[in-house]
């Protein structure tokens, strides 16, 4: 039975991903399951600069669950190409980078950044989503991507 689905430019072999932030980047689940039989793996958030993200205690127990607040730690851009990508890059599948910022420049610099070192449009057909921020109203939003998109491609 054929799964695959197309997302734009990206297939993947079946529609299974895992949410941004809560798998990490991949490599911790790594001797759990086997990341190839996913769809596609997508990473924790990555800004341009690394964030230590909030002191601890992060997460505190209520009556009826738990709550968290880990403060979207993440090495940077930087970080995440030293030390993970060595890693995804070996997977047989797509992986998803969701990228973040504070300001539309920022998330060009990342995308850029990525783009450049990684190169892989061209080599593997790989994909560098923009997320759009989530406090920006829509038309602004889809402007400032097309900016953004601009800067990244120049």
């Amino acid at each position: 039975m054929n799964l695959s689905v197309k997302i734009g430019k990206l297939t993947m072999q079946n529609p299974v991903t895992v949410a941004s932030g809560t798998f990490g980047y991949g490599a911790e689940y790594a001797r759990l399951i086997d990341l190839n039989l996913l769809g596609a793996v997508t990473v924790k958030g990555i800004r341009l600069n690394p964030v230590p993200g909030n002191p601890t205690p992060r997460t505190a127990e209520t009556a009826s669950g738990m709550l968290n607040a880990i403060g979207l730690q993440g090495p940077g851009v930087d970080g995440f190409i030293k030390k993970y990508w060595p890693f995804l890059k070996g997977l047989k599948v797509p992986t998803i980078i969701n990228i973040w910022g504070t300001t539309v420049e920022e998330y060009a610099e990342v995308a850029r950044r990525i783009a450049k070192f990684l190169r892989w449009r061209k080599k593997s057909g790989r994909s560098v989503p923009a997320r759009c921020c989530q406090t920006a109203r829509p038309p602004a939003c889809r402007a400032r991507r097309r900016r953004a998109s601009a800067r990244c491609r120049s």
